[in-house]
């Protein structure tokens, strides 16, 4: 606790630096005050210090070295003055109160400071000033015993004032949150149920909403309806558990403070993840806990009381204690949006830019919100943009040279590893990035031209924003036979993406039970705490292609639950947690209509109007309700694959088995002519399409290969050739 007196000299620092014109709060301002705190003269006047001589150093530095104020704002305390006072309160404990003598013994631990270095100068040690606290800190009693010889609970330390922090400018000013600040205040003015809830996501800023009102309260903007409000306590519960080792502990504690509140008048209690006071103190078996204990005394209107929880917690938990709910007024606290949320960013970057001692480029705020939009749906404004702000400017700190100047670079690279993505794809434009999707999918994907490009056109409008901003980024239907490469186009889709890959096996997923491996299990099933497959992929990457192969398997419960994906993006699994797939890009892959395609003719034509694909049409009709197919954005169809195709396909190949043994055996590959047309003639079947391709590579190339290592005789520069029916290498 600061005396009376200490505060007093912390205010009369304030009204002098604004009598000499002053910007900042130094210690240096601190310690020239402190020369008429009692303690202080009480020590001096023993001492040998030179008081005359500390007193002209301390006034020359404030008139020479202190900047003006420019402005008509009041002058702000400096990192070194509030540091001394955060040790100084420190130094105390319960039992002693903050004095001026406190304060001084923290000055000396601001080593820089001109101020430690003037009181050094004039003849005062830290040495003497600690000897000094030690011999005026009285002994402590022994702890008071409770009948039996068991020890009472020891005192509740008085909490920390946020009315007194913001006047002394120790609690940062939030910016916004005029309409919550407002509702917060008419709630409290009232005479009955006169108790707010602040409820919102984590993250939206409830706290602030307090920090609000206790600046208003300071600097005398409370309405006057409101003149008994002085103080805004907050309560810690784990601070009020610890320690309590014995029955009646905890209820001693918690009577004791509100008693001490309802004395004192005056005072607002704030409890942040106020759901903790159900079942807090609660011994095994019994009802009496904290939340028992407050509900009588919130039935009194001289003790007012606001919560904070967020909705999760509020449904969970708060909510069920109807007795408790009835004493409060719920305020919802919304994410902040557009202008406000710009204007809280803004106040943010300034005291970020003091903080770190450099400077934000000027669209660093609007490339912030943009980002951490696309990026880093899960968390929540303003907290998320703040920590983007913060940890670019440490990165740029960190990183020394001369640059100054907190760019976008700096600001994708802290969004890259939030959302944990590559740097690459983050600072890379996404208009550069789809420019040529199509043409780089056209040399992956061969002779499939018509799917190629409608998927691509799909792509570019939906991550563009060409599309229902409540929808995925993209859904599409991959038909055709097998072998074609439609897994393949996913897989190439996402690497030219740069985005993770999540493939579902949907197979699988055939019984109607299957579904709670994607969500999770009911309440009352093995599991049930433990989130389900999709859900918590997509928690982890919410940028990403996921790849729900072979759909037609799945159970009809498990595309019930791609429905509410596709149509609104979002997914509650069965703990009520939210996966947002805003940023998703699903493709499903489906043999639906291969089969009626072979019997009508060769080739699968992508063309709608085509006569050849109606049986395809009609297939997949059967098999997709038409409330799955109108939800995607695109069914692609891929042709089966000619032999032309295959060539290239192999060709590729042999390429990238080459260079896989090059860089980790070492070993140079080549294949003879002969062997690379037997694997063609082999490899092509109408009907199978590359997949017999890729068996083949394995028994003929790279079987051949393993047993030569195996054998210890694998050559560095090695050829394998097709003789005798079979595969050597030489």
């Amino acid at each position: 606790m600061i005396t009376q007196e200490l505060e007093s000299n912390i205010h009369f620092a304030r009204r002098d630096a604004v009598r000499r014109g002053l910007a900042t709060l130094t210690v240096e301002h601190l310690a020239l005050v402190l020369l008429e705190n009692s303690s202080v003269q009480s020590f001096l006047k023993n001492s040998r210090a030179d008081v005359a001589l500390l007193r002209k150093n301390l006034s020359h530095f404030l008139r020479a070295k202190v900047p003006r104020q420019s402005g008509e704002e009041p002058p702000a305390p400096s990192e070194g003055f509030q540091r001394v006072l955060r040790r100084a309160v420190k130094h105390g404990n319960a039992r002693e109160a903050v004095t001026g003598m406190h304060v001084v013994a923290a000055i000396f631990s601001e080593p820089d400071s001109f101020a430690a270095y003037y009181m050094k100068k004039s003849g005062i040690e830290r040495l003497t000033v600690i000897a000094h606290l030690a011999e005026q800190t009285p002994a402590p009693a022994d702890a008071p015993s409770a009948p039996g010889g068991i020890p009472s609970a020891p005192q509740q330390k008085e909490e920390t004032d946020w009315v007194t922090l913001a006047r002394n400018g120790e609690l940062e000013a939030p910016f916004g949150r005029q309409n919550e600040t407002s509702s917060l205040i008419r709630i409290l003015a009232r005479k009955y149920k006169n108790n707010a809830l602040l409820v919102g996501k984590p993250g939206v800023g409830k706290t602030a909403v307090v920090r609000a009102l206790a600046h208003r309260v300071a600097c005398g903007d409370a309405p006057q309806e409101m003149p008994s409000l002085t103080r805004i306590v907050p309560v810690a519960m784990g601070e009020l558990i610890a320690g309590t080792k014995y029955r009646g502990d905890f209820e001693l504690r918690m009577r004791n403070l509100l008693d001490d509140c309802k004395k004192r008048g005056g005072a607002v209690l704030f409890i942040d993840e106020i759901h903790t006071l159900i079942g807090a103190g609660a011994v095994a078996g019994g009802a009496l806990d904290a939340a028992n204990i407050f509900k009588p005394m919130l039935e009194d209107d001289a003790l007012r009381c606001v919560g904070a929880t967020t909705e999760s917690e509020f449904s969970r938990v708060f909510a069920k204690d109807a007795a408790l709910l009835r004493r409060f007024e719920k305020v919802a606290v919304a994410e902040p949006q557009g202008a406000q949320l710009t204007m809280i960013l803004e106040g943010a970057k300034k005291r970020l830019a003091a903080h770190h001692r450099l400077e934000y480029a000027p669209d660093a705020v609007g490339e912030t919100v943009r980002l951490a939009k696309r990026y880093m749906p899960a968390r929540y404004f303003p907290d998320k943009g703040v920590d983007i702000l913060d940890d670019a400017a440490a990165r740029r700190k960190l990183a020394g040279g001369k640059a100054i100047v907190v760019n976008g670079e700096d600001i994708a690279d802290a969004v890259a590893e939030s959302a944990g993505l590559p740097s690459s794809v983050v600072r890379e434009d996404e208009k550069k990035r789809l420019a040529n999707l199509e043409s780089r999918l056209r040399a992956r994907i061969l002779e499939q031209p018509e799917a190629v490009s409608r998927l691509a056109g799909a792509v570019l409008r939906a991550r563009l924003g060409y599309h229902d901003g409540g929808r995925t980024a993209g859904a599409f239907l991959f038909a055709g036979p097998t072998g074609v490469g439609k897994t393949e186009t996913a897989r190439q889709l996402a690497k030219l993406l740069a985005l993770p890959l999540l493939r579902y096996d949907m197979s699988e997923y055939m019984e109607p039970h299957a579904v709670s491996k994607l969500i999770g299990a009911p309440p009352g099933y093995i599991g049930f705490e433990e989130r389900g497959r999709l859900t918590e992929d997509i928690a982890a990457n919410p940028s990403a292609v996921v790849l729900f192969d072979e759909i037609d398997k799945a159970h009809p419960d498990v595309l019930s639950v791609l429905l509410q994906i596709m149509d609104y993006a979002t997914l509650n699994d069965s703990g009520g947690r939210r996966a947002d797939f805003s940023n998703a890009l699903l493709v499903m892959t489906s043999n639906a209509g291969a089969r009626e395609f072979q019997k009508g003719g060769a080739g699968f034509a992508a063309d709608d109007e085509d006569d050849k694909t109606a049986a395809a049409k009609e297939a997949l009709s059967r098999l997709h309700t038409p409330e799955f197919r109108n939800r995607l954005d695109a069914i692609v169809r891929f042709n089966p694959l000619s032999s032309n195709a295959v060539s290239k396909i192999l060709t590729r190949r042999l390429k990238e088995i080459a260079a896989e043994l090059k860089q980790t055996k070492g070993v140079k590959l080549t294949t003879t002519t002969t062997l690379r047309a037997k694997l063609r003639a082999d490899g092509f079947t109408p009907t199978m399409g590359a997949r017999p391709l890729e068996r083949l590579l394995r028994e003929r190339v790279m079987e051949p290969l393993a047993r030569k290592e195996a054998e210890g005789v694998l050559p560095r520069q090695c050829k394998i050739d097709w003789h005798n029916n079979r595969a050597v290498v030489k």
